[in-house]
């Protein structure tokens, strides 16, 4: 726990902060709302959802557009944008992945030492953490990876470009249910099970005590 006090606690922070500012950087300059992207999709928007692009927020890449001669024009500032998220957000796989091995490497290391008891807890736990890992990658990372990807080969994406807005809402109560379902504790709570107590018989050995009266009559 020495890595987690003073001045490191502080260092840690740092980390996931100034990849929040970036982020935000990233999406407010190299990919917010142009005249040239809010004309681009004008006409999509107002057929899809009735709606006026300049009277819109948004966040959007546009890689390839025509301009006025007719002539291709490629857009690197939000090549550089997508690939600045892209790799945000790697760099947090990567991280999840390492931690998680280290995890499993430690656990593995440590798991003579343990009791039955705590050994199964510590599966739990640790079987709960992958999946908790897994959901975020699969309903988030993935999904906005493809949204910024899929574009830049002229794959056109459409509606589907809501999907994570929609997954994102998911997250919260999926990443509980993982806990709840995958701790038997917390699992047979929920489904009201009894937990099967252990009977332990004990005898209790009995004492007879003899006097001896001495009797006169």
């Amino acid at each position: 726990m020495h890595h987690f006090q003073g001045f490191n606690l502080f260092k840690i922070y740092t980390v996931p902060l100034s990849l929040s500012v970036l982020w935000y950087l990233t999406v407010t300059i190299p990919l917010g709302p142009t005249k040239v992207k809010a004309e681009y999709m004008r006409e999509s928007i107002q057929l899809n959802y009735a709606e006026d692009t300049s009277r819109l927020s948004y966040i959007a890449a546009l890689y390839y557009y025509t301009d006025s001669s007719n002539n291709l024009v490629i857009n690197w500032q939000d090549f550089g944008g997508a690939f600045t998220l892209c790799g945000i957000m790697q760099l947090c796989i990567c991280t999840m992945m390492f931690c998680g091995w280290k995890t499993f490497k430690k656990l593995k290391s440590v798991g003579a030492s343990m009791s039955p008891k705590t050994k199964e807890l510590n599966n739990q736990l640790f079987k709960a953490l992958v999946f908790q890992t897994l959901i975020p990658l699969c309903i988030m990372f993935g999904p906005v990876g493809a949204l910024y990807i899929l574009p830049m080969f002229s794959i056109n994406i459409g509606k589907l470009a809501n999907a994570p807005s929609l997954y994102a809402g998911f997250y919260p109560a999926l990443d509980a249910l993982v806990a709840i379902f995958m701790i038997k504790d917390y699992r047979d709570t929920v489904l009201c099970k009894k937990s099967k107590m252990k009977s332990h018989g004990s005898v209790v050995p009995a004492t007879h005590q003899s006097s001896n009266f001495a009797q006169t009559e």
